[in-house]
């Protein structure tokens, strides 16, 4: 387990680092991290957890984009992470948010990533009163969503 740069937010969730090369695991380098990016320079993200990840449902963990505080796009993972992984890499620049990144305008971005998973707690009944005054129950499912990991840079678009 890789923790040397691991920090965890007063908030439960763990941060997230960035840098121009590849992060490779347990290998970090605290010299090629970095927060400010400008167009074209890859960008890579090594993403911490505050713990093991635990058994994820298939589509129930996925990372996001938040640029200049709005939400941009979530990719969801077809098969989670291992239980035992505490980290997972993106290629912010590359596969993930190439496109999102190739179409900002000129100007100085604030780039948001968010790595997170929903956990099923179960079923629940509701009871709704219809218009027409009739007792409706329906039942409903019960999720927990969990925020692991945070990072966020400034994206330069000359």
């Amino acid at each position: 387990m890789s923790q040397k740069l691991k920090e965890i937010h007063k908030e439960g969730y763990a941060n997230i680092i960035f840098s121009s090369t590849p992060i490779e695991y347990g290998k970090e380098d605290k010299n090629s991290i970095k927060n400010i990016f400008k167009k074209p320079e890859p960008i890579y993200a090594r993403c911490y957890f505050p713990n093991s990840i635990g058994k994820v449902g298939e589509r129930n963990f996925w990372h996001e984009i938040w640029i200049d505080g709005n939400f941009v796009k979530r990719t969801l993972y077809k098969d989670p992470p291992d239980p035992e992984w505490d980290q997972i890499q993106i290629w912010v620049s590359d596969e993930d948010y190439k496109n999102e990144l190739l179409n900002l305008e000129s100007g100085e971005h604030d780039i948001i990533i968010w790595v997170m998973k929903c956990e099923f707690e179960g079923k629940f009944f509701k009871t709704e009163t219809t218009l027409s005054g009739d007792l409706l129950v329906k039942e409903k499912e019960r999720a927990d969503l969990t925020r692991l990991s945070k990072g966020n840079i400034s994206y330069i678009v000359p």
